[in-house]
């Protein structure tokens, strides 16, 4: 095998001359027989660690071979064209931003007996950059020689942690690729996955399950180059031992073989849809909407652009029924009434459906649009049905449940030490909130109202349908409280509705699917970066998750009020609250989307990703390649409002930053 220098390297590429060669600092191996539209990575196939940094190293070659993915490269051994990195993911991860692919921590455990000095870093990140460096000419070079390139990024997990028997076999990650644009390829690469014989059985398929791919490669990628689809694909670790990593040889071979059958039907594939499908490349700038993309934008917001799950799921009679439940000694449910709908959902869903959607010739806008028409539809579903015994249902097809991520998280919460926090005096009315967040208002330069009222659940939320920050009549904070509130429902949720009422699209007002993780996640991560976040808050973000999947799993309404009192210490009406917000309606379970979004939207924030195209309006992180291109074609304005929490951060308390950190 020979070596050579990364110049070299570099030059056969520009050459398109075939070579098979390994850096000369052994980082990485290459090879390029041909140059097809399609590369393949496996780039925390390596386990090799620089000398001078074992002694420093407090993990064992077996806990470092339990976090790669050994094999992977092995499984791409026949392919023309492959980069597989020969250093192990502890020295540096090539999936982190070069800010982040020095670990100090991973997966609960220190990687160095004392921080490393800034040669050893040095040293690391040159590494990660001549990685970078290769792979960014090998892309455009494809992408010079046959106008698009399809990269294979593979990668291997342990199915151990997740403590569920359905694990996917293969988890494919689509969170940073224009989905929408590339959906026919990523449909096909997910069918012929499933056609795989493992066992003689065909494995589980699954599209951002267990991952969602938003590694740094992706990001690089989408940022870098317009027309490369990256398949970032998860492996379950059946291949091997999850421990040791020693491979079944048998089946090892068995999936390189079929990668390379399933992975050259792509290629093709995903050249003749580019031929079939192309438009001019880059897609023009907006010089003024489509008369039938305008008339489509409108129609679609007078069905739906007043609905609201909130306003219509807290219960109308909140204080009589806690009265009676109290009466009764918590021992019988409350019964919750509601306000009466006029809704036909038959009749509105026909009409979502009827919307021409197809006659929109522009495919990144057609695949926004009927993403949003199909969760609306679903929306339209669980109005319909609150009070009833289908609303849970509904509740769950549109919001879903805690996975066992979302448990150990909240479980990780629970029991974190207590920190030294401050008492203050919870003695600000509603009355003063509202005078608060007015000159807020005023200070920012926004317009909105801000009201008194009795229909609501929680201490304030923005209205849609009323077009107000409510605060909830009986409320009391303090004035930690009362910041992290401003933050959230002002500096979040009612700056995303007025930068949403800016766009040339009211879509954005609708709102994106999964819109309400991404918004929820902004939200409580504002309250951390304004300095006004707790642990007591964190802790009752962590009960909520647990709530709901007691609620999930049958558990009565007194069981859970009771549960939160004797075990948790909650006053009678603080356990009210809280199972009143997941009982609401007849099984709410939005509630545990807080602590999801908040670890999302910390990560992505923490990587480097740009938030500005979060808050033009009610999206979700899913949507950013979507965004990216929109603006760039200027489909969307820049946002006139930045929420002040991220427009200026406070410096973290270290432990707090810590924790927050740690929720995985």
């Amino acid at each position: 095998m020979q070596t050579a220098k990364i110049e070299q390297v570099l030059q056969w590429i520009a050459d398109s001359h075939p070579f098979e060669a390994t850096l000369s600092d052994g980082s990485l191996y290459v090879r390029a027989d041909e140059y097809p539209p399609c590369i393949a990575t496996a780039i925390h196939d390596g386990h090799q660690m620089r000398k001078s940094l074992l002694p420093s190293c407090l993990l064992s070659d077996q806990q470092r071979r339990t976090e790669e993915d050994p094999h992977t490269g092995a499984m791409l051994a026949s392919l023309p064209l492959v980069l597989i990195a020969r250093d192990s993911r502890y020295e540096y991860d090539l999936n982190r931003a070069p800010g982040e692919c020095l670990y100090e921590q991973a997966w609960g455990q220190q990687v160095w007996r004392s921080p490393l000095s800034e040669v050893q870093r040095a040293l690391s990140l040159a590494k990660h950059a001549a990685f970078y460096r290769v792979y960014r000419s090998l892309v455009a070079r494809v992408e010079k020689s046959h106008g698009r390139c399809l990269v294979l990024d593979l990668h291997s997990y342990n199915t151990e942690r997740l403590k569920r028997s359905d694990w996917p076999h293969f988890n494919l990650g689509t969170s940073q690729v224009a989905r929408h644009r590339f959906r026919a390829t990523i449909t096909f690469w997910l069918q012929r996955l499933a056609e795989f014989s493992i066992d003689s059985d065909r494995p589980r398929v699954a599209e951002n399950d267990v991952f969602q791919g938003r590694g740094y490669l992706s990001r690089f990628t989408r940022e870098q180059f317009r027309n490369t689809l990256v398949l970032s694909t998860e492996i379950a670790k059946f291949y091997c031992d999850e421990t040791s990593g020693a491979p079944y040889p048998s089946v090892v071979t068995s999936i390189g073989e079929q990668l390379s059958a399933t992975l050259g039907a792509t290629v093709d594939q995903f050249m003749r849809h580019g031929k079939r499908h192309s438009v001019p490349e880059p897609q023009p700038r907006c010089s003024g909407l489509d008369p039938l993309l305008k008339r489509l934008d409108h129609d679609l917001y007078r069905l739906v652009g007043k609905l609201d799950v909130l306003d219509h799921v807290n219960p109308s009679n909140q204080a009589e029924a806690r009265s009676q439940f109290y009466r009764g000694h918590y021992h019988k449910d409350p019964l919750f009434h509601y306000r009466p709908i006029q809704l036909d959902p038959f009749k509105l869903k026909e009409q979502l459906y009827r919307l021409p959607v197809d006659r929109i010739s522009d495919s990144t806008l057609q695949g926004l649009y009927r993403d949003v028409i199909n969760a609306y539809a679903d929306k339209v579903e669980q109005l319909a049905s609150i009070g009833s015994n289908k609303f849970l249902y509904n509740s769950l097809r549109y919001y879903g449940e805690p996975s066992a991520r979302d448990i150990a998280n909240a479980r990780f919460l629970l029991h974190a030490p207590p920190l030294h926090e401050p008492s203050l005096p919870a003695d600000i009315p509603a009355e003063k909130i509202r005078v608060m967040m007015l000159d807020y208002l005023r200070g920012m330069g926004m317009e909105g109202r801000v009201k008194i009222s009795r229909g609501i659940v929680a201490s304030a939320m923005v209205s849609k349908s009323q077009n107000a920050v409510l605060i909830k009549y009986n409320a009391m904070v303090n004035q930690r409280q009362l910041q992290a509130l401003i933050h959230h429902e002002i500096g979040v949720h009612l700056v995303t509705t007025r930068n949403a009422e800016q766009q040339p699209l009211k879509l954005f007002s609708l709102g994106l699917p999964l819109n309400t993780l991404t918004q929820e996640g902004l939200a409580i991560l504002a309250e951390y970066l304004s300095g006004n976040i707790t642990l007591k808050r964190l802790r009752t973000l962590a009960l909520r998750v647990l709530v709901i999947r007691r609620m999930v799993s049958g558990a009565p309404f007194h069981e859970v009020f009771a549960w939160l009192m004797d075990e948790h210490g909650f006053s009678a009406d603080a356990a009210f609250n809280l199972s009143t917000r997941a009982y609401r309606g007849g099984g709410f379970t939005k509630d545990y989307l807080y602590l999801r979004g908040v670890h999302d939207c910390l990560k992505a924030y923490r990587e480097g990703t740009r938030f500005d195209d979060l808050f033009i309006g009610k999206t979700s992180l899913d949507y950013l390649p979507v965004l990216a291109e929109l603006r760039e074609r200027d489909l969307i304005k820049s946002p006139r409002f930045i929420p002040p929490a991220f427009g200026n951060p406070q410096t973290p308390d270290p432990i707090l930053d810590y924790i927050m950190g740690a929720i995985g």
